[in-house]
């Protein structure tokens, strides 16, 4: 019996090691400020949600206009197609598209069609390394 101990220890070990928990792609949400201010950037994971949200304050039904782009051609980051419209919030399901995008914003209030200038923020779009 005195053998066995520490075979048995050893197995412990490594399924402990080689079977860590896997956790889901990091995803983020991107507030879109009602005033113009700094532009943020954003971080998220292949595989994970980017979420395009107006600020409190802006219409309920305010519609978004989200690209993403590099070297300003547009790129289909969202397995939803190259642009994404909709009412906010607006969700990015991120398809296996990685690197450092220029993400173009465009807000269009539903009272009188009033067009926001439109923004840009960075985005940066890594692998899930623990996925």
């Amino acid at each position: 019996m005195k053998k066995q101990r520490p075979f048995g220890l050893m197995i412990c070990l490594l399924l402990a090691t080689g079977c860590a928990p896997k956790h889901r792609p990091v995803s983020g949400v991107v507030l879109i400020p009602s005033q113009d201010t700094d532009q943020p950037s954003v971080y998220a994971e292949k595989g994970g949600t980017l979420i395009f949200e107006t600020e409190e304050g802006a219409p309920a039904d305010t519609t978004l206009e989200i690209q993403f782009l590099q070297n300003n051609i547009p790129v289909p980051v969202c397995r939803e197609g190259e642009t994404l419209t909709g009412k906010s919030p607006l969700t990015c399901h991120i398809s296996d598209s990685t690197g450092n995008y220029d993400v173009a914003i465009k807000q269009i209030d539903p009272v009188g069609g009033r067009k926001h200038p439109p923004r840009q923020i960075k985005a940066y779009i890594r692998p899930c390394k623990t996925c």
